[in-house]
């Protein structure tokens, strides 16, 4: 160690004796010698205690410094993640324009074709850049010598694509937009229209879709609704910067048609499983759509005997006709598997979902199947399946709907649909808790 080397030169410089030339010398310098020797052991002494004294205030400045370089990282190290979450103060941005494509506004800006191939591979696993939307906004920050840097690209109402520049490459992460959410409450009564009612009370036509959606299995919107109809609803308002941006969700709505509620409460548990329910925990979503178009009017309802306006004589009509406009979309009215979908005799072009073991529906006079739609496709509830026309034996533009329980035919606006599966006992107590919540602010 560097000491007990500085210790062996102390202890030679100042406790060797001197050499014997003369013993008179000697004789006469005795007296000398002793004092020299203690003189000698006192500064050793003295000269150890202040090397062990700096050499510990050493040690300890050391440690000071290792501390202050260890808290250093670990703030810096946090920053680094923070700056992630945030918009660079040096980004430049830019609103994307018709015909603009991502190589062409990299190329604006300056950035190399190399980094251009990168990002855009990059991005794929959050978002394709070949599919850009004009009036959307890009902001980048690209620097001299090093390149592009950061990107951030607000690719739909809920989440910005962030791509920056690392040691190892670009990296892309998903970052939600942050909204302040206020609740709103709106009611009306209908005097000749429910959007007419929802304008007075200032309710965009978005929450006015969401609530004909939400309880289109209790409420036929196109030909239920009567005036003297009234509704109440709890809906989300979204603010970012203090600015309105848009509507979110409907958190519950109580729409009275003809002296009846009808209630649907959003919630969500633990789980994260969420959906609309009524008062009792039930789901409102039925296994089918009580219709599977917009339709204008019933223009032949389920009957055992009609007279058939093109073979002109009776015959039972176990179906629905919807009248509606040449080119209205059909949807499917539940989850299922297409058995067939082409032409079929006086049904025109025909398709027939069978949903399960128990019900089939079908779907006939149609102007056109929707792309993709043949024998074997799975379809989703809602999924466009065709649109409407006058094929077949027909007289005008109309969907003919029919149903079929144990393959037999029974009226769709009579039976009693399945629902879906109910909020779980475990969590029936929250639940009632936030309906509770739901009414309280209905009623403010």
């Amino acid at each position: 160690m560097w000491w007990r080397k500085l210790y062996a030169s102390h202890c030679y410089f100042f406790m060797s004796p001197e050499p014997n030339n003369d013993e008179n010398d000697n004789n006469k310098n005795i007296t000398h010698s002793k004092n020299g020797k203690l003189i000698s052991r006192f500064t050793f002494a003295f000269s150890m205690i202040v090397i062990i004294t700096v050499a510990g205030f050493t040690f300890d400045w050391m440690d000071v410094v290792k501390g202050e370089k260890d808290i250093s990282e670990k703030n810096l190290e946090q920053t680094e993640i923070e700056s992630k979450k945030n918009t660079s103060p040096d980004m430049t941005e830019y609103t994307i324009e018709p015909g603009d494509t991502f190589d062409s506004i990299m190329e604006k800006f300056g950035v190399n074709q190399a980094d251009r191939l990168l990002v855009f591979e990059v991005a794929k696993e959050i978002h394709d850049f070949s599919e850009l939307r004009s009036g959307q906004v890009i902001r980048l920050n690209v620097q001299d010598g090093i390149g592009l840097t950061r990107l951030e690209y607000e690719y739909g109402d809920e989440d910005i694509l962030v791509i920056e520049r690392g040691d190892e490459g670009f990296t892309a992460i998903n970052v939600p937009i942050e909204y302040e959410v206020k609740i709103a409450t709106a009611n009306g009564e209908i005097k000749s229209s429910l959007f007419g009612a929802a304008a007075e009370q200032n309710v965009p036509d978005g929450v006015i879709m969401e609530i004909t959606d939400i309880l289109a299995w209790q409420v036929d919107f196109v030909s239920d609704v009567r005036v003297g109809d009234s509704f109440k609803i709890v809906y989300e308002k979204r603010y970012r910067d203090g600015e309105y941006v848009d509507y979110g969700r409907v958190l519950g709505v109580v729409f009275t048609n003809q002296n009846e509620d009808s209630w649907a409460i959003f919630y969500e548990n633990e789980d994260g499983e969420k959906g609309y329910y009524d008062l009792e925990g039930n789901s409102v979503k039925k296994a089918f759509l009580k219709s599977p178009l917009q339709y204008k009017y019933i223009s032949s309802g389920y009957t055992n005997s009609r007279l058939h306006p093109v073979l002109k004589k009776y015959l039972p009509h176990r179906a629905i006709d919807y009248a509606a406009r040449a080119g209205t979309p059909i949807a499917a009215v539940g989850n299922g598997r297409v058995t067939y979908a082409g032409r079929k005799g006086g049904d025109g072009i025909f398709i027939e979902i069978k949903h399960n073991n128990t019900y089939i529906t079908r779907y006939s006079h149609m102007q056109s199947i929707a792309k993709g739609i043949k024998v074997g496709t799975k379809v989703k509830q809602n999924d466009i399946i065709g649109y409407v026309g006058s094929t077949g034996y027909s007289t005008g533009p109309h969907l003919q709907y029919a149903m079929l329980k144990n393959n037999t035919p029974v009226n769709p606006l009579e039976i009693d649909l399945p629902s879906g599966d109910p909020i779980p006992e475990i969590y029936m107590n929250d639940f009632l808790s936030v309906v509770e919540k739901i009414k309280r602010q209905l009623n403010e």
